[in-house]
């Protein structure tokens, strides 16, 4: 069933883009594209590392001093990720929840000077086949996020090591915030929960790999809660996962006749498929970000912002496909 619906929608998908006329319509059929284009990547060679309830399975350190006094507002549980199965890939986690991070304690405007890790248990990536994909997804939102440019450093990071001290501030860390790519929306829009993953390939067969959330918080004082606050963070859904993803087309889902590489992308994309007569692409407010006219292999997007696109691809015989497009 879920198969015909998305072998459906999929076929469809160009015809909709392409003659819809009001942008709410064509924003409703994008963000449907991109929900179940992330769906079809999961196959059934997926396997599970670890899913942690975040109940427990990892520590928290306060380093700042004063993040003693907010100590009961750094990682604390707070409600699940309400992202669907659906939208998600995979079936959540009975019991689950997020975890919460924020500065300030109840619904005061005055914010206190933090630095807290989320430090999870060490994951062990040795003893899985070496040939396949390992990767990391987790859910993310932040609410009341208007900090100025530079006025708090980076309030949410993520970091991986593979050789922590037991002290943050001694470890060398590897910051790959800018490595995770969004399936939904970036990791700083504004209170919208998102799905987002992060590839180790870098890490593979490693014994201890340490994955850790950093929450930073640079000033104090009274924040304009406006123009310049650092907001409320929270986390959960965090799985590692080993399989065959790039092989993955889906359940009864055509593979297409053209593709980019690489995908996710920061500069440029190489499309692979010959014929191509022209290139759209949408944003997922169905607003047309850039399009080009018989272009040529290779193709720049640097000016693109990070996250999820959706690309219509015109052959020269007429053809037209839909194709996800990640921005990092």
């Amino acid at each position: 069933m879920v198969g015909s619906m998305l072998m459906v929608l999929w076929r469809a998908a160009p015809l909709l883009i392409s003659y819809l006329k009001f942008n709410f319509m064509k924003k409703i059929v994008l963000k449907l594209v991109a929900m179940f284009v992330v769906t079809a990547t999961m196959n059934a060679q997926e396997s599970e590392i670890w899913y942690p309830t975040l109940n427990d399975g990892y520590t928290v350190v306060n380093v700042e001093g004063n993040a003693d006094a907010i100590a009961s507002e750094l990682w604390m549980g707070s409600a699940q990720c309400p992202m669907s199965n659906e939208e998600l890939g995979f079936t959540k986690n009975l019991g689950g929840r997020a975890l919460r991070a924020r500065a300030y304690i109840g619904s005061s405007s005055d914010y206190y000077k933090t630095d807290s890790y989320c430090i999870l248990n060490p994951v062990d990536l040795s003893v899985y086949p070496q040939d396949k994909d390992f990767k990391v997804t987790f859910c993310a939102i932040c609410e009341y996020y208007e900090a100025a440019p530079g006025n708090h450093g980076q309030v949410f990071s993520v970091y991986l090591t593979t050789d922590y001290t037991g002290d943050p501030t001694t470890t060398d860390w590897d910051d790959v915030t800018d490595d995770v790519t969004p399936d939904f929306n970036p990791l700083d829009a504004d209170g919208k929960w998102g799905k987002y993953t992060l590839d180790l390939e870098d890490y593979k067969g490693e014994e201890n790999l340490v994955f850790a959330f950093r929450f930073f918080v640079e000033n104090e004082g009274a924040i304009d809660s406006k123009t310049d606050r650092p907001g409320r963070w929270r986390v959960g859904e965090i799985r590692f996962t080993t399989g065959d993803y790039a092989t993955a087309i889906g359940d009864g889902v055509e593979e297409n006749t053209f593709s980019f590489s690489p995908n996710p992308a920061q500069e440029e994309i190489q499309i692979i498929g010959e014929n191509v007569a022209s290139l759209t692409i949408y944003d997922l407010n169905g607003q047309v970000v850039k399009t080009v006219e018989n272009p040529a292999n290779s193709i720049n997007i640097s000016s693109l912002s990070r996250g999820l696109y959706v690309v219509e691809i015109k052959g020269e015989g007429g053809n037209i496909e839909t194709v996800k497009l990640i921005k990092k």
